[in-house]
């Protein structure tokens, strides 16, 4: 993890989050909340943005929020889709050819170097509680601009959620049973299949 004042994001994250909404929506829908984006951090959203370079995690927390607020009468679904169209674009075409061999335990158990790729705070980490059950732990700060913020906690979820069905598994159940958000020092996410 990178050490300084601010938390960061990925831009991967952000570019991801734009082709989102220009694939599922619209090139004009994506202007519209573009145009809210730049009035809230215009130091991210003016010029061009670098999938390698870091950029303020509050703007990807802002970004995901009106994203997803923006996205119909169905947030929950809204956020779903979106994280796995996330996973499956990061998950490059090499990557997903070894899925489908490798065993849900294989991406569990590269769990913290996977958070590394997107976030340089917080760390998330995977125990396996006994065959075809695990748990996943995200720790992070839970201030705005100090750590993902909580739709992202619910995105982990959709994201090993597709993650895992590219092993070849088709039937999960991926459970966000403890919030940081919510009272809980950490989030829990209870794994099985």
């Amino acid at each position: 993890m990178r050490h300084q004042a601010t938390a960061q994001v990925k831009g991967v994250l952000l570019v991801h989050l734009r082709e989102f909404v220009v694939e599922t929506h619209d090139l004009p829908t994506w202007k519209e909340l573009e145009q809210r984006l730049r009035a809230i951090d215009p130091e991210v959203w003016t010029g061009l943005m670098l999938v390698s370079s870091w950029y303020p995690i509050g703007a990807w927390n802002r970004a995901f929020q009106i994203v997803i607020s923006s996205g119909g009468t169905d947030p929950g679904s809204e956020l779903r889709r979106l994280a796995h169209f996330i996973s499956e674009r990061d998950l490059n075409t090499v990557f997903k050819m070894l899925l489908r061999l490798a065993h849900p335990e294989s991406v569990l158990s590269r769990a913290s170097s996977l958070w590394s790729r997107y976030f340089d705070v917080g760390s998330l980490s995977a125990k396996q509680r006994g065959p075809r059950s695990w748990e996943v732990n995200l720790e992070a700060p839970v201030g705005e601009n100090a750590g993902p913020g909580e739709l992202t906690c619910h995105g982990v979820c959709g994201w090993l959620e597709r993650a895992i069905e590219l092993t070849g598994i088709k039937h999960s159940h991926i459970a966000h049973a403890r919030c940081r958000f919510n009272g809980a020092t950490q989030c829990s996410i209870d794994v099985t299949w």
